[in-house]
C-alpha cells in the first residue's frame, strides 16, 4: 500500500446497507418502461426469473467475500485465480458499465428533481451529484457509508409508502392479458432487468476495508438480497396494477405517475424529492466500487501506480476516487438511450459474475485450504456445481442482451480491443505480464 492503510469502518449493517443501496434505486423505474413494452404484465416472472442469477452469484460472492478478502475483489479474484489478463478485460469492461450505470442513476435523478422544481440544464446536476460522491468518499469511508445507511433507510421507507397505498388501489384487470407477447416477451425482458439485482455484493469488493466478523458476512448478504427482491416485486405489481402495463410502457418516472394516482398531486412532490435522495444510495455505492477498482488495477501495476495511493490520515483511495469522478463527468457525454445504456451495464456485470464463478472453482483446486476459510458452509462439491451454474447463466444472459440490441455488443467489442492493445502494449513495454 502506498502512504497509507484503507480504514476498517464497514459492519455488517453496513454490508446490508450498501447491497441494499446499490441495487434498490430508482433506476429501477427507470427499467420498468422498456420491461413493460417487451413483457406486459409478465414482467413480474421476469424480475422472479432474473433474481435467480444474483441469488447464485450473491452464495458465491460470500463465498469469496469471506475466503480471500480484498478490495477490488472482482479484479483481484480473477487475476489471481483465472489469469491476469482476464482479471484485467473484465474490470476494463466493468470500468465502462460503472460509468454508464452512473449515467442512468443521473438521467433518473434529473427527472424525479424536475417534478419538484422545473430543471432547465441537466448537465449542472447531474455533476453535482458526482461532486457530492466525490467528497463523501474522500473525506473518509466512515463518513461515506453512514450516508450510505441513512439514505438506505430513506429509500425504504418511501418504496413503502409508495407500494403499500398502491397495492390497496389495484385493478386486476390490468394484468389481463398476463403474457400479451407470449413467454418470449418475458424472456426478452430478462436481460433489461438482471441489472437491477446488481450491487447487493458491493461490500465484498471494498473487503480490506469490512471490520463484521467473516461469519456475519455472508448473513448480511443475503438479507440484503431477499430484501431487494421483496422491494422489487411489490413496486412492480403495485405499478402494473394501478397504472397498468400500457401507461407503464410509455411512463419516463413511473415513481411519479405512481404517486399521483394514489396519493393524489400533492404527494408527487414529496415522493419525487425522497426519491431523488434514494437514488444517491446507488451513485454514492457504485462510486465506491469503482473507485476501488480502480485501485486494484493500479495496485497491480497493470494501470498507474498513483492510483494506490491512500491518504495517510482519511485511509481513502483519494487519487482512485478522483480519477472515478473525472470518468463520471467525462461519461456525461454518452449515447442517452436507456436500452441501449442498460444492456452497456448488465453484459460486462454478467461477465465479470460468470468470471468470479471460475475465479471460485480454480480457487478450491489451487488452495486446499480456501474452502475452509470461507464463512458459507456449504459442501465444496455444491459450491462447485453453483459456480458452474452461475457461469453458464452469465453466458446465456449476455446472448440474450445481445439479441435485444447489438449495439451496446458492438460499442463493448471496440472499448475491449482498446484495452487488450493497451494491455499488450504494456506486456510488450515491461517484457512479462503486467
Amino acid at each position: 500500500m502506498i502512504n497509507g492503510k484503507l480504514k476498517q469502518a464497514i459492519g455488517a449493517l453496513d454490508i446490508t446497507a450498501l447491497g441494499v443501496g446499490a441495487a434498490v434505486s430508482l433506476s429501477f423505474f427507470s427499467a420498468l418502461a422498456p420491461a413493460a413494452r417487451l413483457a406486459g404484465p409478465g414482467l413480474v416472472i421476469s424480475m422472479a426469473i432474473a433474481a435467480v442469477p444474483m441469488a447464485v452469484y450473491a452464495v458465491i460472492y460470500a463465498f469469496m467475500g469471506t475466503g480471500a478478502p480484498a478490495s477490488g475483489a472482482s479484479y483481484a479474484w480473477a487475476r489471481s485465480y483465472v489469469h491476469p489478463f482476464a482479471g484485467f478485460i473484465v474490470s476494463w469492461l466493468r470500468i465502462a458499465a460503472s460509468v454508464a450505470a452512473l449515467m442512468v442513476l443521473g438521467q433518473a435523478l434529473v427527472q424525479y428533481l424536475d417534478a419538484v422544481a422545473p430543471i432547465s440544464e441537466r448537465t449542472p446536476v447531474i455533476a453535482a451529484a458526482f461532486l457530492t460522491a466525490w467528497g463523501l468518499n474522500t473525506i473518509g469511508v466512515s463518513i461515506a457509508v453512514r450516508a450510505q445507511l441513512l439514505m438506505t433507510i430513506a429509500l425504504l421507507g418511501v418504496l413503502g409508502a409508495l407500494a403499500g397505498p398502491a397495492l390497496v388501489h389495484t385493478a386486476p384487470a390490468n394484468f389481463a392479458p398476463f403474457l400479451p407477447h407470449g413467454l418470449g416477451g418475458a424472456l426478452a425482458a430478462v436481460p433489461l432487468l438482471v441489472g437491477l439485482f446488481f450491487g447487493v455484493e458491493a461490500a465484498t469488493e471494498l473487503g480490506e476495508e469490512v471490520k463484521a466478523r467473516p461469519a456475519s458476512i455472508a448473513p448480511a448478504l443475503l438479507v440484503a438480497f431477499a430484501v431487494t427482491a421483496l422491494v422489487y416485486l411489490a413496486v412492480a405489481a403495485a405499478a402494473l396494477g394501478v397504472l397498468g402495463p400500457d401507461v407503464l410502457a410509455s411512463s419516463p418516472a413511473a415513481l411519479l405517475d405512481l404517486a399521483r394516482r394514489t396519493p393524489g398531486p400533492a404527494g408527487a412532490p414529496l415522493f419525487a424529492a425522497a426519491g431523488a435522495l434514494a437514488i444517491g444510495t446507488t451513485i454514492n455505492a457504485l462510486f465506491m466500487i469503482l473507485a476501488r477498482l480502480l485501485m486494484a488495477m493500479g495496485r497491480s501495476g497493470v494501470l498507474p501506480s498513483a492510483l494506490a495511493i491512500v491518504h495517510p490520515r482519511r485511509g481513502t483511495p483519494w487519487v482512485a476516487t478522483t480519477v472515478t469522478l473525472a470518468l463520471c463527468l467525462g461519461g456525461m457525454f454518452m449515447p442517452a438511450d436507456l436500452v441501449f445504456l442498460l444492456l452497456g451495464i448488465n453484459i460486462p456485470n454478467l461477465l465479470r459474475y460468470g468470471v468470479t464463478c471460475i475465479a471460485a472453482v480454480r480457487a478450491m483446486h489451487i488452495d486446499p485450504d480456501f474452502h475452509a476459510r470461507a464463512a458459507v458452509r456449504l459442501p465444496p462439491r455444491w459450491i462447485r456445481n453453483l459456480c458452474w451454474v452461475g457461469a453458464v447463466l452469465a453466458v446465456a444472459l449476455m446472448v440474450l442482451g445481445g439479441a435485444a440490441d447489438w449495439r451496446p455488443m458492438l460499442a463493448l467489442g471496440a472499448w475491449s480491443a482498446i484495452g487488450a492493445g493497451y494491455y499488450l502494449l504494456r506486456y510488450a513495454w515491461f517484457r512479462g505480464t503486467p
